[in-house]
């Protein structure tokens, strides 16, 4: 489970909650498939909230590392937004791809407790939907930032978003601005790791 605040803190007030849960298998070490169940609640700017639901199938692989955690995760998001004005829904299907890195600071691995780490990514989303009525559909993401794991069960991550995106519902999916985001999570996972 995560749980995380989004805010570009600019005067559009855009903004997000979302609770996210993904249940995994694990295939073989270091491969996984998983389905992630989100749910968003976002202010896009001073006139226009949404609400969305979102199921992402998709496949995980880290590198079988202990020091640092490197990988890819390939997901295909069924999204059902929810614009309050006008009162709609609409469904779009959006593919992403990350690669990501968490290094320990303090720890000589990440299989370790009570440590802080850096955490980065790089994410593609793609939205061939022309007729989306929605900021920031089609996107480009690297985040960096340090985050603490507690133990084998909570993380929490406090971290820097560069965004590239489309700026506006009416702007052109070739006309992509920059965006700096700010992102407070909390991370609960279940499993306890095999010994």
């Amino acid at each position: 489970m995560r749980f995380s605040f989004r805010d570009e803190f600019a005067e559009t007030n855009w903004h997000t909650w979302e609770a996210r849960f993904i249940p995994v298998l694990k295939l073989f070490k270091g491969l996984d498939v998983n389905l992630g169940m989100s749910f968003l609640e976002t202010t896009q700017n001073v006139y226009l909230t949404t609400s969305e639901i979102r199921l992402a199938p998709g496949v995980r692989y880290k590198l079988p590392w202990e020091r640092v955690e490197l990988g890819a995760w390939a997901r295909v998001e069924l999204r059902w937004v929810y614009n309050r004005e006008p009162a709609e829904w609409t469904y779009t299907i959006r593919p992403r791809l990350r690669i990501f890195s968490d290094i320990p600071i303090n720890a000589k691995s990440m299989k370790k407790e009570d440590f802080f780490y850096v955490s980065s990514f790089f994410e593609f989303f793609y939205q061939n939907d022309e007729d989306l009525q929605e900021r920031y559909a089609k996107r480009y993401w690297f985040r960096l930032g340090l985050g603490y794991k507690l133990n084998h069960n909570f993380r929490f991550e406090f971290l820097y978003n560069l965004q590239d995106s489309k700026n506006t519902i009416d702007t052109n999916f070739d006309e992509l601005t920059k965006e700096n985001i700010f992102v407070i999570a909390v991370r609960h996972d279940l499993n306890k790791p095999k010994k």
